[in-house]
């Protein structure tokens, strides 16, 4: 790799260099120095999540326990599981990533016997794989081990040891790099099924285990348990429910051949909560152990909780629900790549059908979750996955009920990924470079002043990993995932039945649309965009052109004014003499927009009025429209659509940020506010739902428009529940990334590249 200390010639005082582009680069933005020596433009790249269509694992038979390792080494991965169809013989077959999809080796029975409750761990000192397992019909039902080696498409096993000789139910192992062991669990049924813990040490293709047992658990242990390893602080953590009263948590430390097992902590601490098929995943990202699990005395709902190890002792958040029916959980695995977990279950109350969920962990010890998403339905309790370091992605495994056949799917996770490392930073453009051309970079050492804006003077700024330039905290805005309810305005005195409002840019009038006058209503504000100060001045009747008016939106100086209704199946356009003095409007013309929408709900436009939305009823989705002339309806054309029925199938407004990178929907049916990203600005062809969401059934049960600060700051709902207009914060403190430093801002449109902290 090429030295950058090596680049800058001795004594130079421009700290320039040309470099070659491998991309574009616009000026100002900052630069990564590639393994061949070209530049490239500091990016994040947005991946879309996608799963894959199923692949038959379990040949012809019904197949239960899966349990699903990736081997690193040999970049495969393996599913062991219970092959109902051979006796219920032990079985694994390789598994190899390609895309989406999976592809199989060969089946390979590791025991000849009756087997139950399989999990697995790859040792990484050794290469190899380590299944453990409950041989049912064998004596009094022990718990085994046996190690395998990967070759290629197939797998080879040594001899099983016999780890526990007593009935072992819920088996469970988790590997630790650090001790070069593997820990494995169990319900002890010889000794009044405590829980209990062994260690277990591969060796080419044996495995010995440690003697005696150490307890962790001496009540009963006899639903699901799990462990896992914390490799940040060398510690295995297991959870598990402590005798049918509640779930606990308590942490592990080896030394040499021994084990210490210390806290014992509730994990759900919102009261005396079983907790069933418990499982966990270690967030090496940032540290943390999350615990997935059926909540029992909760209605058996789906529920997480984020917690971490501290000292000897483990400390949890509050728990978070992911899915509100029966829930079975099966399996949880953390996506490095997109520093995510996924958690996949069966939900008893969507016809058994098994399903998964994408949690995103916080540094506070809590976690939000996507809408969950179906694969496939089936009928049993048990699944497995395992997350492919070298393909970016999970691989599940279950048995799906339509053929009693074990299938696998192989899951991409949605994230956003950056080029930028901790070691690559180059330096910033000097000018904007086309792809191949030579250009100069400003590097370490040198004042970078082009391309630049908005900086303040003497702030150390760090780049980002979308590329750009921030200091270590900032304000953010639209931030809906953290808003808060502030105050609400009354408008009950001029319409009963309010179905859109908007503002002017300056907050100081704000406008609102309501169904019982058919008319726009318009109020000042002393202090702009807070509505306490709010005060009516006058109204406009729409009647004559929207019957039943459900949105309003205006031109950048408020010469303009546009009108959608849920009857008429036009956009009705309006001229103001005096902008945003309703008093002076007059009706201008329409436009026709039946074709897309027949129950049109919401209107906006993008900042010059080149591109017009609608939402609607009819399609439950935003339909977008360009104008050849900017904020001319007669002008515009349809261009697509993007559908918005898998959060709501009663959108009522749609709300862009300045550049039309982020869309928001109010949602009737789901009194929330969704949002969205666009790849493109303003380009609904380039949305995606964002996995956020806000309520605000606590103030409207029957919201019906939406509008934002022109910054962000706040956002406004209003509702024919309340008649009123609800105002809410949306700004938050957002802690940036300070892992590469670009340096101390000279003035608002310069940088010091040479300044360190």
């Amino acid at each position: 790799m090429t030295n950058l200390s090596d680049l800058l010639p001795a004594g130079a005082a421009s700290k320039q260099l040309s470099f070659t582009a491998s991309g574009t680069i616009a000026s100002g933005k900052p630069v990564i120095l590639n393994t061949n020596g070209t530049a490239t433009q500091v990016a994040a790249t947005s991946i879309t999540e996608n799963i894959g269509s199923a692949v038959t694992y379990g040949a012809t038979n019904q197949t239960e326990y899966p349990a699903v390792v990736f081997d690193p080494d040999s970049n495969k991965v393996i599913v062991a599981y219970r092959d109902n169809g051979n006796s219920n013989y032990g079985t694994a077959r390789v598994g190899t990533v390609s895309g989406d999809s999976i592809s199989f080796g060969t089946a390979v029975v590791f025991q000849s016997s009756g087997t139950n409750h399989i999990d697995s761990s790859y040792d990484t000192g050794e290469d190899k794989v380590l299944i453990v397992y409950q041989s049912y019909d064998e004596g009094n039902g022990p718990a085994k081990a046996i190690v395998g080696t990967v070759s290629g498409t197939s797998i080879s096993f040594g001899s099983a040891l016999e780890v526990e000789a007593n009935q072992s139910l819920y088996v469970r192992v988790a590997y630790s790099p650090d001790a070069g062991k593997h820990m494995i669990i169990y319900s002890d049924g010889g000794n009044g099924s405590r829980g209990a813990a062994r260690l277990l040490t591969v060796s080419g293709t044996s495995v010995t285990r440690t003697n005696p047992e150490v307890v962790y658990e001496s009540n009963s242990v006899s639903s699901p348990q799990d462990i896992v390893y914390d490799t940040t602080n060398d510690k295995f953590v297991v959870a598990y429910d402590d005798n049918n009263t509640r779930g606990r948590a308590k942490v592990g430390t080896v030394s040499g051949s021994s084990i210490t097992f210390t806290g014992g902590s509730a994990f759900d601490l919102s009261g005396i909560n079983e907790a069933e098929d418990i499982r966990l995943a270690f967030d090496s990202n940032l540290s943390k152990v999350v615990i997935a699990y059926q909540d029992k005395d909760n209605s058996q709902k789906g529920v997480a909780i984020v917690g971490e190890v501290s000292g000897t002792d483990f400390n949890s958040g509050t728990k978070v629900e992911f899915e509100g029916g029966i829930t079975d959980v099966h399996s949880i695995v953390f996506d490095s790549t997109a520093n995510k977990v996924v958690i996949q279950y069966r939900d008893q109350n969507n016809s058994n059908y098994g399903q998964y969920v994408v949690g995103t962990p916080t540094s506070g010890n809590s976690i939000s979750f996507a809408t969950p998403v179906a694969i496939t339905n089936y009928n049993n309790n048990f699944g497995g996955a395992a997350f492919d370091t070298n393909a970016g992605r999970t691989v599940i495994a279950l048995n799906d009920n339509t053929n009693n056949r074990g299938k696998a799917y192989v899951l991409q996770v949605g994230a956003t990924l950056t080029n930028l490392t901790a070691t690559n930073f180059l330096g910033i453009a000097d000018a904007a470079i086309s792809n191949a051309a030579s250009g100069k970079i400003t590097m370490k050492g040198g004042i970078a002043a082009n391309g630049l804006s908005g900086l303040t003077p003497n702030a150390i700024y760090y780049v980002q990993d979308d590329g750009s330039l921030n200091t270590a905290t900032s304000a953010v805005n639209y931030d809906i995932a953290n808003g808060s309810y502030t105050q609400a305005f009354s408008v009950s005195s001029q319409d009963t039945f309010p179905t859109g409002v908007a503002f002017n840019p300056a907050g100081t009038k704000m406008f609102v649309v309501g169904n019982t006058g058919d008319d726009v209503n318009e109020y000042t504000l002393s202090t702009g965009f807070d509505v306490s100060t709010a005060s009516f001045v006058d109204s406009f009747s729409v009647s004559g052109q929207q019957a039943a008016p459900m949105s309003v939106a205006f031109n950048t100086d408020g010469t303009k004014m546009y009108i959608v209704g849920e009857t008429e199946d036009t956009v009705a356009q309006y001229a103001l003499s005096t902008g945003f003095d309703v008093s002076s409007a007059s009706y201008t013309q329409a436009f026709d927009i039946s074709g897309q929408e027949t129950e049109a709900q919401g209107i906006t436009f993008n900042t010059d009025g080149t591109k017009m939305f609608i939402v609607g009823d009819t399609g439950n989705d935003i339909n977008e429209y360009t104008l050849s002339t900017g904020f001319d309806v007669s002008s515009a054309s349809f261009v697509d659509s993007f559908s918005l029925a898998s959060q709501t199938t009663q959108p009522k407004e749609g709300v862009f940020n300045t550049d039309g990178t982020e869309l928001y929907v109010l949602a009737r049916d789901n009194q929330k506010v969704y949002k969205y990203t666009l790849t493109t600005g303003f380009d609904v062809s380039s949305a995606s739902y964002a996995s956020v969401e806000f309520s605000v059934s606590s103030q409207e049960t029957s919201p019906q428009g939406l509008a934002f600060s022109a910054d962000g700051s706040k956002m406004y709902v209003c509702g024919d529940t309340g008649d009123d207009v609800n105002q809410y914060a949306t700004t938050s403190t957002a802690t940036n990334s300070t892992t590469v430093e670009a340096g101390k801002a000279m003035s608002t449109t310069s940088i010091n590249l040479d300044y360190s902290t």
